[in-house]
């Protein structure tokens, strides 16, 4: 059984069972949010969590949470794109007359960029952190930069 699934996603965030977001929209992200995690946490850690062992609770759950956290970084552009014939919309009204706007793609990458530093924060006693470049520092394994929201340095 995989640490998270889709469904937990859909809990953790509290999408409305009304939305047009269902679970299943979200397995991809916790293919790929999980393989990510699993890069970023020691090999015992990782094993654990996997296997809830007996006194690591607080571990799997710290886990978990960036897990989801990571599937909220890789699906935030595909929930926020909405294309029509006419292109992408960036804002629409219902029959409500609410006008709805989504997300700038600056927006996307700003929330991203938060749910990235947030899922690396909670595993941060977790990560292999060491002396890769040999200036007699410890190097953390992630970095934020401008021209690439994202990055990990090893």
């Amino acid at each position: 059984m995989p640490l998270i699934t889709s469904g937990e996603v859909v809990e953790s965030f509290d999408i409305s069972a009304k939305s047009k977001i269902d679970a299943q929209r979200f397995d991809r992200y916790v293919i790929a949010a999980l393989a990510k995690l699993e890069s970023w946490v020691r090999d015992t850690v990782w094993a654990e969590a996997n296997l809830n062992a007996p006194g690591n609770a607080d571990q799997a759950e710290i886990l978990k949470a960036a897990a989801i956290e990571l599937v909220m970084y890789f699906a935030l552009p595909n929930l926020n794109t909405y294309l029509t014939e006419n292109g992408i919309i960036l804002s629409a009204q219902n029959e409500g007359n609410t006008v709805m706007r989504y997300l700038s793609p600056k927006e996307i990458v700003e929330k991203q960029a938060a749910h990235w530093n947030t899922a690396k924060e909670m595993i941060s006693a977790y990560a292999p952190f060491a002396d890769r470049d040999g200036d007699g520092f410890v190097d953390s394994v992630f970095e934020y930069t401008e021209s690439c929201p994202v990055q990990i340095i090893w």
